[in-house]
């Protein structure tokens, strides 16, 4: 077992009075392959002592893209597994876009463009960032709604039944996948489009995407939890938040913007629900790590899902990740995904941040 260089996901994780904006991005050191040697032995482990039948891994940095790939087990590069809340900046990012367009204001309500929460309605931001104070619960019927819009009227019908007693936005951080229903169809109100054509008209095509899709149905995707994609697909996705909003010639947001979604929103409002210690801060979908003893400002952001599709960036070393976690079949997942990332996931990151270390001292 490796002792973790940072405070991550693991039961240790010390608590931290604040959680600062995310720093710019550093570049990281050139690296070869053969430095993951110690990476790729840990998740050949896992697969040996039958944690888990397979793994798939992309680490990419921003100045050389791609710079190591390794299956293990059952794992496939190119295989398309649901990745559960992983799915969750698609809409941020979305929003991201469409605030810097004018076509939505993140700080304002979404009441603007969708109907039936009253005096409850939050803004966008608080959509994003679990901090709505929409019932959860609406997310039962929304999810079994022909369309987005017929979801969101469940879920606003729940939020205003008041013996739920649901609390007004921006008193409390609640962990879930309403508000990002919610976001999704205010930028279809607002950008008169489906949200899946805004997904791909603004992320999929200028990224040459081509597994992405939103799982039971177009019509009513699943924001908080419903893609399906690649490790390779979401590895490009990430390389945007890498690049503070660019990979390439491509650029889908600002740097102002793509930063702005890695600053904690969470603070220190009360806690609803969240699957992690209360050290951990919450951005525009983005989980915020504590940063590292010596250190003021946090440097880990990640977006794991259920099922074990974990993307995190390390911007104090310039890398992404993208760790998908697979089944006995190729296009499974296993039991446990989501246990076996709380638990080791800080092992991962640990060692992945240790490569480029020694990369940078030539050790």
């Amino acid at each position: 077992m490796i002792e973790p260089m940072h405070k991550a996901f693991g039961l240790a994780l010390l608590l931290m009075t604040t959680t600062r904006a995310a720093p710019a991005q550093e570049p990281a050191p050139p690296i070869d392959a053969e430095r993951f040697a110690a990476v790729d032995a840990w998740l050949a482990e896992l697969v040996a002592d039958r944690v888990v039948p397979g793994t798939s891994l992309v680490v990419l940095t921003r100045g050389e893209g791609v710079v190591h790939e390794s299956t293990h087990g059952t794992g496939d590069l190119d295989a398309v597994l649901p990745i559960a809340s992983a799915t969750k900046l698609t809409g941020a990012t979305v929003a991201a876009i469409l605030a810097e367009r004018e076509l939505v204001d993140l700080e304002a309500s979404v009441g603007q463009h969708v109907t039936g929460f009253g005096d409850r309605a939050p803004t966008l931001a608080q959509c994003l960032s679990c901090t709505s104070g929409l019932a959860q619960s609406g997310m039962f019927a929304a999810r079994n709604a022909e369309t987005l819009e017929a979801g969101v009227a469940a879920i606003a019908a729940t939020t205003q039944r008041r013996f739920l007693q649901p609390k007004a936005p921006g008193l409390s951080f609640h962990y879930g996948g309403a508000g990002f229903q919610v976001a999704g169809r205010t930028l279809e109100v607002a950008a008169d489009k489906p949200f899946v054509e805004l997904f791909d008209e603004l992320v999929v095509e200028p990224l040459g995407l081509t597994t992405w899709e939103f799982g039971r149905s177009a019509t009513n995707p699943d924001l908080g939890g419903g893609a399906r994609c690649s490790v390779r697909d979401y590895a490009r996705f990430l390389a945007v938040h890498l690049g503070d909003g660019a990979v390439g010639d491509v650029r889908l947001m600002t740097t102002e913007s793509a930063r702005a979604m890695r600053e904690d929103r969470r603070g220190q409002l009360p806690i609803d629900y969240t699957p992690y210690p209360p050290a951990v801060g919450y951005g525009l979908a983005w989980w915020i790590l504590p940063p590292d003893e010596g250190q003021e400002s946090p440097h880990l952001f990640a977006d794991p899902g259920a099922f074990g599709a974990t993307p995190w960036l390390d911007t104090a070393r310039g890398y992404g990740a993208v760790l998908f976690l697979h089944g006995r079949r190729r296009e499974s997942t296993p039991p446990g995904g989501f246990r076996i990332i709380k638990e080791r996931l800080a092992e991962l990151t640990t060692l992945t941040g240790r490569c480029f270390d020694e990369a940078k001292t030539g050790g």
